[in-house]
């Protein structure tokens, strides 16, 4: 039984599209594995939203950012009451922190 919704950004969207494409160019097979994986994933925040890892860095855990580890890659997700929004969806060997530092700051000014 489902406890929770889980939400994608717009970002987080673009972030699977690129990585869905990628996989795609070399092999179907990793692309279709990979899909199912964020089927996974959604299932698992569903039912238990604090499985992954809060965040330690002392810049992004003011924002509650979990990390949920998907084979080789990475979702930044938070919770808010019962929907986890799924942030990023980055390649776990990418230096996150600036990455989700500057994806932060254009949350706080969309201009």
């Amino acid at each position: 039984m489902k406890n929770n919704d889980v939400q994608f950004t717009e970002d987080a969207y673009t972030d699977i599209d690129e990585i869905l494409s990628y996989l795609a160019e070399t092999s179907m097979t990793a692309a279709l594995a990979f899909k199912e994986k964020i089927v996974g994933l959604i299932d698992d925040l569903e039912l238990f939203p604090r499985r992954g890892r809060a965040m330690t860095d002392e810049q992004l855990s003011i924002y509650n950012f979990r990390m949920h580890s998907i084979g080789k890659y990475v979702a930044f997700y938070s919770i808010a009451d019962k929907t986890i929004y799924v942030h990023r969806v980055l390649h776990g060997s990418r230096n996150y922190i600036p990455i989700m530092i500057k994806y932060i700051e254009k949350l706080e000014d969309p201009d």
